[in-house]
């Protein structure tokens, strides 16, 4: 029979980039031709995009995911992800087994698979840290929040270790950017599938493999790409992310530095180096992700200064008007004004935005700027030839 693999992730918001990266590896690696036909991993998290948990009114979060989703306890492995939240704090009836109070969801989900762990053996147990630095500025609204978040998490963190800060009773993993976490899950979990593999030897035929697959709809999965490939000379555009590869680091750089609120954020070099690949099958598809929080509802758009000949306010204009809410101007009339009255531009977000709130610091220069993105824009993404 086709071998299960039951994962689930566990993490807070400010890892949504390593979230989305797992998902990507628990889709791919069932690909991979030695493991084809013989592995099904099943994703279990509670914001699962193809099936989000159904959040009933009169129960908790908590307990509503508890009804309608396999506990931790209940998986093969369990991913935890920590970086400088916590989570949410749970309600005052769930309590550890000590009686004191679970710091947040994603505790209670650790001990429930540890506990579980260390009386059966079942499941595993992957807890991986980000090392990068956490920056708060005075001026955040939020900083005592997330001061408070972040000395949670090294709490949580102290308690793998001995009393006094001796030798670590538990263990985890380290990691320094989103795209190295992809690549060391990816690699735990293929020598996990592979020594499962081998323990039960579980060769499959082609038709058991088509019966199983007719049973189960989820995992009819579709293949990675169809058709070709190779772009040749032409850029990788967002719809080409699942074949682009070779520059997770470099994406880490630049959504680190779209994190850190950097004013304006330039990627130059010769033409022909892949800047429009970086930025639009890179960049953009994690920040769409949700890699930088709040994300997933940003307005991305994306011009050339030159495509409408030597008239750079016509370009802006073209790629604006199609996110425009009823708009009385006309294309040109739009690229006139931007270019007498620079301050429009602020009136053109608002409506793209369409009711999303404008950040008091929003200003786009659309002559320097190639590819500019987010809702209300409070940092630019020049992509520059």
């Amino acid at each position: 029979m086709l071998m299960n693999l039951r994962v689930f992730l566990s993490s807070p918001s400010d890892v949504a980039d390593e979230r989305n990266l797992a998902r990507q590896v628990l889709q791919n690696l069932p690909k991979e031709h030695a493991f084809r036909g013989k592995v099904h991993i099943e994703e279990v998290s509670w914001d699962d995009p193809g099936a989000p948990v159904p959040l009933a009114a009169h129960l908790t979060p908590q307990e509503a995911i508890n009804q309608e989703r396999p506990k931790p306890s209940e998986c093969d492995v369990v991913v935890v992800i920590l970086w400088s939240r916590m989570g949410t704090p749970l309600p005052d009836e769930f309590r550890k087994p000590d009686g004191s109070a679970y710091r947040s969801g994603t505790e209670w989900e650790f001990v429930d698979a540890i506990e579980s762990a260390e009386k059966a053996g079942k499941p595993i147990v992957w807890v991986y840290k980000r090392n990068e630095e956490i920056k708060i500025v005075a001026r955040d609204l939020q900083r005592e929040e997330k001061l408070r978040q972040a000395d949670t998490v090294e709490a949580f963190f102290s308690e793998f270790h001995s009393k006094g800060g001796g030798s670590l009773q538990r263990s985890y993993l380290a990691y320094d950017s989103p795209n190295e976490f992809a690549r060391l899950l990816e690699q735990h979990l293929r020598d996990q599938i592979a020594k499962r593999l081998e323990e039960v030897k579980l060769p499959l035929a082609q038709a058991e493999t088509a019966a199983l697959f007719e049973s189960d709809p989820k995992s009819m999965k579709e293949p990675l790409w169809q058709g070709n490939p190779y772009r040749g000379l032409d850029p990788f555009g967002p719809e080409h992310t699942a074949i682009f590869f070779g520059r997770g680091l470099e994406t880490d750089e630049l959504v680190k530095r779209v994190r850190d609120d950097v004013r304006v954020l330039a990627v130059i070099g010769a033409s022909g180096s892949g800047k429009s690949s970086l930025v639009a099958a890179g960049l953009l598809p994690r920040l769409a992700a949700g890699a930088v929080d709040g994300g997933a509802q940003w307005v991305q758009v994306r011009f050339t200064p030159a495509e409408q000949g030597d008239n750079s306010f016509r370009a802006l204009a073209m790629a604006l008007f199609s996110r425009l809410h009823g708009t009385k101007l006309s294309v040109d009339a739009m690229a006139d004004r931007l270019s007498l009255e620079p301050a429009y531009i602020e009136e053109v977000a608002r409506q793209a935005l369409n009711g999303k709130p404008l950040p008091p610091s929003f200003y786009c220069s659309p002559i320097s700027s190639r590819s500019c993105s987010r809702p209300g824009w409070p940092k630019r993404i020049a992509h520059l030839s």
